[in-house]
């Protein structure tokens, strides 16, 4: 560019008079001003969009009520771990469980197991049986009182990033003895049953104030045959946030079980302690001891789950998260 084209340049950009110089500068500030709230409202959305996501990642679409005044969300799925990778994962269904496979379960397994000692997150507790792989029997697992304040890390949900429930961790949590209770037996209106979904076992939770959909007779009954569901209907209840817990099974030790006198079973773990329930006191010198922990135990020939404290710390049971994201009565 030549000097001639230089000036002319500068005229057209500065001006060349003190109010053609004004305008411009004003011009040229508004413009910069414009590309800073453009910036600002970009980067803002993306602060927005990723706590969306944290806050919706693999959770149910409906609520549920966990006490007289506190509404939860639960998980997409159960709780899976794979040891080679040292990832977490919600399953892909509801109806999804590992079964027989987890008595792959080593620190090395490249594959996925959902059947947990009780409190092994991964952090270290003070317990030498913390880690999700940990199969030692006759062991105390995890700390000895329930997995909150101090030990709130022992929780799988807290302390750990589920790669499709947000990625971070503090998002999840695993629900009290007491909660459990509530849920099941506190709620007006069809709270559980249990039936069958894509071939698999398991109890149906429904949302607060459950109507069921027109065309779709849902009865409450101790036997999974009753509730017999087709995908097409299944699809359609998780749409509305019912969730499924499947019959998983429980592991001891290495081997993994499903079958009680013929009928299929499931542990869910809860986050308390035995004790935390008022039926073991400290001290008690029986079998089931004051150190056992607290789990929900379904089966298919029963219509009222079993919340009970007395399940070894060590039994490989299911772990099925809620959202640390409540909802008020009075928000």
């Amino acid at each position: 560019m030549n000097d001639t084209n230089k000036t002319k340049l500068k005229e057209l950009l500065v001006g060349t008079t003190k109010r053609e110089k004004i305008l411009n500068l004003i011009f040229f500030a508004s413009i910069i001003f414009m590309v800073g709230i453009i910036l600002g409202m970009r980067i803002a959305k993306s602060m927005v969009d990723s706590i969306v996501k944290n806050r919706t990642e693999g959770v149910l679409s409906d609520w549920f009520s966990v006490d007289e005044n506190t509404q939860v969300r639960f998980a997409k799925g159960n709780l899976q771990y794979n040891a080679a990778l040292d990832e977490w994962r919600f399953a892909e269904h509801q109806y999804d469980f590992i079964g027989k496979d987890n008595e792959n379960i080593s620190p090395i397994y490249d594959g996925w197991i959902d059947l947990f000692g009780w409190g092994t997150s991964g952090w270290n507790c003070g317990s030498p049986y913390y880690h999700p792989y940990d199969t030692v029997q006759d062991a105390d697992y995890g700390p000895e009182v329930g997995l909150g304040g101090k030990y709130t890390n022992s929780d799988w949900g807290y302390f750990n990033s589920i790669a499709n429930g947000g990625d971070k961790p503090s998002l999840w949590r695993t629900l009290n003895g007491v909660e459990w209770q509530y849920l099941f037996f506190y709620r007006h209106g069809l709270a559980y049953t249990l039936g069958i979904v894509h071939d698999v076992k398991g109890m149906l939770l429904f949302p607060d104030e459950w109507k069921n959909p027109k065309g779709m007779d849902i009865v409450k009954s101790n036997s999974c045959a009753d509730n017999v569901f087709s995908d097409e209907q299944w699809n359609l209840l998780e749409e509305k946030g019912v969730v499924f817990l499947p019959l998983a099974g429980i592991r001891r030790g290495g081997y993994y079980s499903n079958v009680n006198d013929s009928l299929c079973f499931a542990s869910y773990w809860t986050s308390s302690m035995g004790m935390d329930m008022g039926v073991i006191n400290e001290g008690d010198t029986d079998t089931l001891s004051y150190k056992a922990a607290t789990s929900v135990f379904i089966t298919d020939d029963q219509n009222v789950p079993f919340v009970t404290p007395f399940t070894p710390r060590n039994t490989g049971s299911s772990v099925r998260l809620v959202s640390i994201y409540v909802k008020k009565q009075n928000d």
